[in-house]
């Protein structure tokens, strides 16, 4: 047997080593390495959504630090509680004339069509100032069974998180928009939008999204 020399005694270890320190890298930065992937997989998606012209994107998103809230039943919510979830919401007039309530009636449409993943999405309407009249409220307990109904308070506040430079109406910021599971803001459509682009839009954010 031909016997070990001496250089090939002293390179063995520092080999070994090497090895082991490879190892350890790719076990603490791998899942880095993924997460960084699949973090700009995900931005260059929401760049392609725009392209298409399904929603408008705020770039870079918008978090939304604070959003202070009451609801029809007088229970204080935050941006806490939209957390976790994706989160369709529409701003409009606490009146909800016809324009509001088709808008809530395609957006209910692109939450059910999600099947399996309806459980992902929430819906918040927010209202402008006062909440509905007892008319309007029947109409969307009815109409809209799972849907938030809330108005900001402080009012200015709260709007002024919503308006987005080159919408038709600045002070109105109403429209639907799209809030990720860490309370950011990503997409925004006009009141007006078809139903089908704000489906597909987020069909494939739920599909390729690791998060909400």
């Amino acid at each position: 047997m031909a016997a070990t020399s001496p250089s090939e005694v002293s390179r063995s270890p520092s080999g070994k080593g090497r090895g082991q320190f490879l190892l350890l890298l790719v076990v603490f930065l791998g899942p880095l390495l993924v997460a960084s992937l699949v973090y700009w997989q995900a931005g260059a998606w929401v760049r392609g959504a725009a392209g298409g012209h399904h929603g408008e994107l705020l770039d870079p998103a918008r978090p939304l630090s604070s959003l202070p809230l009451q609801t029809v039943d007088g229970v204080d919510m935050g941006v806490k509680d939209l957390k976790g979830n994706w989160t369709l919401v529409y701003v409009g007039s606490p009146a909800c004339p016809e324009g509001c309530r088709q808008a809530l009636y395609r957006m209910r449409q692109a939450h059910k069509a999600q099947g399996r993943n309806i459980g992902r999405v929430r819906r918040l309407y927010m209202t402008q100032g006062a909440l509905p009249a007892r008319s309007s409220r029947r109409f969307l307990k009815a109409e809209h069974p799972h849907l938030t109904v809330a108005r900001p308070r402080p009012e200015g506040e709260a709007l002024a998180r919503f308006r987005v430079a080159g919408a038709a109406d600045m002070e109105a910021p109403r429209g639907i928009y799209v809030v990720d599971p860490n309370g950011n803001l990503v997409l925004r459509y006009p009141q007006s939008a078809p139903a089908e682009g704000l489906l597909k839009d987020l069909e494939t954010l739920l599909k390729h999204s690791t998060i909400g």
